[in-house]
């Protein structure tokens, strides 16, 4: 409620269709075990899962790199009800 546009965001060239994400590189890395367990711990004693933490620390790069104090961002979800066993895995 009262954001009137996307989160705008830098990038290189214009977008050909506005429904459809291109993006021009892809950064790979891997997270070392004890940093896993550290964010986990974190995570856990927060009350928080992993995935919120991380979505948090999303929220908060692009908001720096939107110089806005709010922003809006999506996920893509698998739609299994909770209750279905196995769901969370």
């Amino acid at each position: 409620s009262g954001l009137a546009e996307a989160t705008p965001l830098p990038y290189d060239r214009e977008p050909r269709e506005a429904h459809r994400a291109e993006s021009t590189h892809a950064v790979h890395g891997t997270l070392p075990a004890a940093a896993t367990r550290e964010l986990e711990r974190l995570a856990r004693s927060s009350g928080l899962t992993l995935n919120t933490l991380v979505q948090g620390a999303w929220a908060l790069l692009l908001a720096r790199q939107a110089g806005r104090d709010e922003v809006v961002f999506g996920t893509t979800v698998s739609g299994r009800p909770p209750e279905l066993p196995g769901a969370e895995d």
